[in-house]
């Protein structure tokens, strides 16, 4: 739930961000529903989320949410930074109860934000990394797909799927 939790929060924070007109268009309340696989199951769970997004400054959002699945639930804040092109991001995520940040860099092409991990993180003696992939869609709706890939064997250990939709 965590990796799925810091994976989500960097996708909320990235997706409207592809172009620096549509800044303004992510602040706001979100929520989103959708699955999540979780590591060594073949039966997903739902997952429901809330989000909140702030304008830090014309290329900076923070973000605040809380997702939920039948196994648990937990909370998360990002940062997320474009450059002055709109098309290269750097993002922290940090999760509620867990000492850290994990950092998250890419690039935007057309309506879809690819974010990758910075660095590996090591959970439970495996090396993971995260690829998060934003897309936006029907006028504003963001899906979030999360694979989430042990670099041991390249096996997708975790997936995420969420469709955000804005609340007014």
């Amino acid at each position: 739930m965590r990796v799925a939790i810091l994976a989500l929060s960097a996708i909320l924070i990235a997706a409207p961000l592809h172009a620096a007109g549509l800044l303004p268009s992510f602040l706001g309340h979100w929520t989103g529903d959708g699955y999540l696989k979780p590591p060594r199951s073949d039966s997903r769970q739902k997952i429901r989320c809330k989000v909140e997004g702030h304008e830090m400054s014309d290329m900076q959002i923070s973000f605040a949410g809380r997702c939920a699945t039948t196994s648990g639930a937990g909370g998360f804040r990002l940062l997320i930074a474009s450059d002055a092109s709109g098309r290269n991001f750097a993002a922290r995520a940090s999760l509620a109860n867990r000492e850290g940040q994990v950092a998250y860099a890419g690039r935007a092409e057309e309506n879809t934000i690819a974010l990758v991990q910075s660095e590996p993180l090591i959970e439970r003696g495996r090396t993971l990394t995260s690829t998060l992939r934003l897309t936006v869609v029907d006028g504003g709706d963001i899906l979030l797909e999360n694979p989430i890939v042990d670099l041991a064997d390249n096996a997708v250990v975790q997936e995420l799927s969420i469709r955000f939709v804005r609340q007014e």
